[in-house]
């Protein structure tokens, strides 16, 4: 990857996409079987691991993030299970974040694209 500026889009990108999915930062709060609601604690516990090229070596950039399963609750003080029933949609949304994030980045510094933009024309941009 000879332009360090995709690289820069693509973190900037992928951050924003990570923290703007904030529904899979919820836990659930039973006392008792008397309450059971959603808690927002803002906060997650992973990793990001970035790669350039695929399995096969073939230019590919792109980044994995493992989160834990786990959410620090300041009221209770303790660690709590994430509330899953918003992962999914969440890691949808995240996607759509990110691929909307990375296009408007790459138009900035000039990259141009065919009208609507495809991920696969994404892709196959970055196979060439």
């Amino acid at each position: 990857m000879n332009d360090q500026r995709i690289i820069e889009a693509h973190k900037e990108a992928s951050t924003l996409a990570l923290t703007g999915t904030g529904t899979v930062r919820r836990h659930s709060i039973r006392k008792g079987g008397i309450e059971d609601k959603d808690r927002v604690t803002g906060n997650l516990v992973g990793a990001a691991f970035m790669h350039t090229s695929s399995r096969a070596l073939d230019p590919q950039l792109h980044t994995h993030f493992v989160l834990f399963n786990a959410t620090w609750d300041k009221t209770e003080q303790r660690w709590k299970a994430l509330q899953t029933s918003g992962m999914f949609d969440a890691v949808h949304y995240g996607t759509e974040v990110y691929r909307n994030e990375l296009v408007k980045r790459l138009q900035g510094i000039g990259y141009k694209f065919a009208t609507p933009v495809r991920l696969s024309r994404l892709r196959a941009s970055h196979r060439s």
